[in-house]
Parts: C-alpha cells; structure tokens; sequence
C-alpha cells in the first residue's frame, strides 16, 4: 500500500517552510527540514506556496489540476485577504465566505482538509509590509480574531475538514515576526514548523 499524500497549501507562510529565508541559521536549517521529519512510509508531501497568495492566485494555481491526488490538504490561506482597518460585518462575511468556498472546492477533490488559523501581523516599515502604523496593526489583528472565531465556529462541527489552532503553542505572538512584520523570526519560523508537522500528522490519523 502506497503512502497517503500530503499537499501544504497556502501563501508565502507555506513556501517559507519548503525555502527558508537564507539568513537562518545551519542549526535552524537543519531542524527544520521541509520533510517536517516525517518520512516517505508516512507519506509523500508536496509543497504549493504561493507568495502574496491570496483567493484569486490560489484559485489559478496549476495544483487543482491535480488535486484529486492527494488523500490531504493542508491549508493556510485567507492571511492576504485581510484589511489593514478595521472591517464591515460584510467584509468579515465576504473573507469567511471566501475562505469556506475554497476548502469546499478542494473536499469536492481531497479527503480531509486540515485548514491552518490566520496569524497576526506587525508594524514594519519594510517595503513589502501593508502594516505600516501601529493603529493598522491593531485593526488587521483584530479583524483576524474576528475571522479565525467565524472559522472556529463552523468548522469544529464540520466532517472531513478540521480547524488548526496550533494545540496550545502560543501562535498569534507578535514576538514570533519578523522585520518584515508579515514572515516568521528564526524562532517563529520554528515554532510554525512545529505547528505544521502537526497539522499534517493530524490529518493523516
């Protein structure tokens, strides 16, 4: 019997596991290794991370050709779709809605999907950050606590897709950023890791 097959899913998140940033450290390297440690008698993973992933590049992505391939999704999505102000009810709706219709599209495919919590994000005057104030971070992570609650809410009676809230790990640590603001610190980087290998194990009992 051939080994169940994994596919990470996601946005830049997702990529920095599979290629992490090169200012790591060999030590951080070497434990953190895009095999999550798992080998290929527990399954066989892909990586699909796509940078500034948000609804439409994922919907485009080529991986959907292929989809029905894999026995489980990993999924961290939706983090790009979120404002830097703070949202209508009908824009936290609209990014609800979003995000259910694509784990809807990828269970039409997959067996289990095991759908990763929104991270919070911090103020950076790096070029690529949207958080440029401390008033835009407070609203963008409010506005993920609002959409990570509506997600909670649905999914943990749901079949097939399970809710990722890392399992006590500390996860929506501002401390856990980069200098970016958006991407994981060597330790956060770690920690995320950690998150993800269990995520997949999860989906895969």
């Amino acid at each position: 019997m051939s080994a169940p097959r994994v596919l990470l899913f996601g946005h830049s998140l997702v990529k920095r596991i599979e290629v992490p940033s090169d200012s790591f450290s060999a030590e951080t390297l070497k434990k953190c290794p895009p095999s999550l440690d798992l080998n290929e008698k527990q399954c066989m993973l892909t990586y699909e991370g796509v940078p500034g992933g948000n609804f439409k590049k994922l919907n485009e992505s080529a991986i959907w050709k292929s989809m029905n391939n894999f026995d489980v999704v990993v999924a961290q999505i939706a983090g790009n779709e979120i404002d830097n102000f703070a949202m209508s009810e009908e824009r936290i709706t609209e990014v609800f809605h979003g995000t259910i219709d694509m784990i809807h599209r990828i269970r039409r495919r997959v067996a289990k999907v095991v759908l990763c919590k929104l991270f919070y994000r911090r103020m950076s005057l790096a070029r690529s950050s949207r958080i440029r104030s401390l008033q835009q971070q407070v609203s963008y992570n409010n506005n993920v606590d609002r959409v990570n609650r509506r997600l909670a809410q649905v999914l943990d009676h749901s079949t097939g897709t399970y809710f990722w809230k890392t399992k006590g790990q500390v996860m929506n640590g501002l401390d856990m950023l980069g200098e970016d603001g958006t991407h994981f610190s060597e330790d956060g980087h770690y920690k995320y890791w950690r998150s993800l290998r269990g995520a997949v194990m999860h989906g895969l009992t």
